[in-house]
């Protein structure tokens, strides 16, 4: 897994805004599936973000990670349950 950082993840977020976050993009779905996927499979493990936990800026890259990218990694339902579970979890600084 390369090295993502919260500022990566906040800022791709940010960038692409509203129009993305709610609209149907093939091309902005593999765009989180092949930069984020790694990290995002790791958060919802529990590993190796726990620093993300202690700023804000990480804080809430952890919920975009855990609660908005699952939505765009897959549309199979299955699939997102269990990270549901764990994104509602994590408590936020």
């Amino acid at each position: 897994m390369r090295n993502v950082t919260s500022a990566e993840v906040v800022s791709f977020w940010r960038e692409a805004g509203p129009e993305r976050w709610f609209g149907k993009d093939e091309g902005f779905d593999l765009t989180i599936r092949t930069r984020f996927l790694a990290i995002h499979e790791a958060a919802t493990r529990g590993e190796q973000l726990a620093l993300w936990e202690e700023s804000p800026e990480g804080a809430l890259a952890l919920a975009t990670l855990l609660d908005q990218f699952p939505l765009s990694i897959s549309d199979n339902c299955v699939f997102l349950v269990p990270f549901q579970g764990h994104a509602g979890s994590q408590e936020l600084p």
